[in-house]
């Protein structure tokens, strides 16, 4: 499974390079991850963080993204 960070909603997850303007709320993202099963494998990219990025809050989205991964 990939799933690419350019899919969240920028104003709640602002260190995306491509944003898509009403994307989905990282809670939602959170929410259908954890419905999958039989998940082999999974990658989670394209988060770009200004070099003096230090968001606790986006941190948190992803650590809450991988913790909902079937594995």
């Amino acid at each position: 499974m990939h799933v690419d960070l350019d899919v969240l909603d920028p104003a709640a997850f602002g260190s995306i390079r491509y944003p898509e303007p009403d994307g989905v709320a990282p809670q939602r993202l959170v929410d259908l991850i954890s419905r999958l099963d039989d998940v082999v494998g999974a990658a989670i990219t394209e988060q770009a963080p200004s070099a003096d990025a230090g968001d606790a809050e986006e941190a948190e989205v992803i650590r809450r993204l991988t913790g909902a991964l079937p594995f």
